[in-house]
């Protein structure tokens, strides 16, 4: 069974239980407002309501929400928003996710953390088909406990201290952002930046969603200067990355093909003494 509107859709297999309920205003035989959504897939909720434009030529405002959990994870679901109203020719919009962790869990992604939320807002054209949108992402304080990227980087660049980290406890991020932009199927990533105690990581590029590839390309340090100058802390000086040199290794890497299995290659900057290192890091943290 399928249900299949432009506001909201679901996929069941047979077998699975579930249900979908809809409220609605027609006029003239034709949807001018989805009152109220909701439908239900093992664990999982959708629900939401949306207005149309007066000539009907495509949805004004809307509300989107949905809870995501896993089958043994029933009491701990992962709540996801959309809001969007008119601006102008454009769409003003808001999408949340109040604990990332568990949607990625809940999403079986091949990137893990525990804890944090996301969101990202911005503007979109929703009646164009090539579905402009311009918008900047935000994520609160987490832990990665699993990146097949930030892994592979840290081993082609010999980053030790990273790989033991994912291994064990996970790496703490204290602040991630970034702007996205898409069109026509290709998410355009600028000054994507992730900066914890022990880690400052740079990203920018390109992803095909219609492929999928990635065209990317950043910079890796274990860093403890432009991360605590960003998060107003004095610079603490740790070993947990570092090694316990006095020296820190900053890797310049690209990742280019299928986004599943992308080619990575990584280039060491240098061994950068704590001087150039914070120039480095200052630079990434504006």
């Amino acid at each position: 069974t399928r249900t299949d509107l432009p506001i909201a859709a679901l996929d069941k297999r047979p077998g699975e239980p579930g249900r979908a309920d809809i409220t609605m205003t027609l006029e003239d035989g034709r949807i001018r407002s989805v009152d109220e959504f909701y439908g239900k897939l093992i664990v999982s909720t959708v629900t939401g309501r949306g207005t149309r434009r007066p000539d009907g030529s495509g949805w004004e405002t809307g509300t989107i929400e949905a809870r995501l959990a896993l089958p043994d994870h029933r009491d701990r679901p992962a709540t996801c928003t959309l809001d969007f109203s008119p601006t102008g020719k454009a769409s003003r919009f808001a999408f949340a996710i109040d604990d990332l962790g568990q949607f990625l869990k809940a999403a079986g992604s091949r990137v893990g953390c525990e804890g944090g939320s996301l969101t990202w807002t911005g503007t979109a054209r929703i009646d164009d088909p090539a579905f402009p949108i311009e918008g900047e992402l935000h994520m609160t304080p987490y832990i990665i406990t699993k990146s097949f990227l930030v892994a592979r980087i840290a081993t082609l660049g010999s980053i030790s201290g990273v790989r033991k980290a994912l291994s064990g406890r996970g790496i703490p991020i204290d602040e991630t952002r970034a702007r996205l932009t898409h069109r026509d199927g290709d998410l355009l990533i600028e000054n994507g930046l992730m900066i914890g105690p022990s880690l400052a990581f740079y990203m920018a590029g390109s992803w095909d969603l219609s492929g999928p590839t990635v065209d990317l390309e950043g910079d890796l340090a274990p860093s403890y200067f432009g991360t605590n100058r960003a998060l107003n802390r004095v610079p603490l000086v740790g070993d947990t990355l570092t090694g316990g040199g006095k020296g820190i290794q900053a890797v310049h890497w690209t990742a280019r093909g299928p986004a599943a299995d992308p080619k990575v290659k990584v280039s060491k900057l240098a061994s950068l003494a704590p001087g150039p290192l914070r120039q480095l890091l200052q630079g990434l943290t504006p």
